[in-house]
């Protein structure tokens, strides 16, 4: 089950570039249903959400770097 949660940064930390990040790139295949695949560094998945706004079941499968590029 994923809860959607956003947040609001009121001001950006100071030397942003020495924290940790992960560098993530997705796009949608359908909207309804909602169909996602995702590269979260070197991490490929294609994701199917079911119906709702605040909570709803999330299906991940993994995907390899050619998958996802093709």
């Amino acid at each position: 089950m994923e809860i959607e949660r956003k947040y609001l940064v009121p001001i950006l930390p100071d030397n942003l570039e020495e924290y940790p990040c992960r560098v993530i790139e997705q796009g949608y295949l359908n909207t309804e249903p909602v169909i996602r695949i995702r590269r979260d560094n070197d991490k490929y998945e294609i994701t199917y959400k079911s119906k709702g706004s605040m909570a709803r079941q999330e299906y991940n499968l993994p995907l390899t770097r050619e998958a996802y590029y093709h």
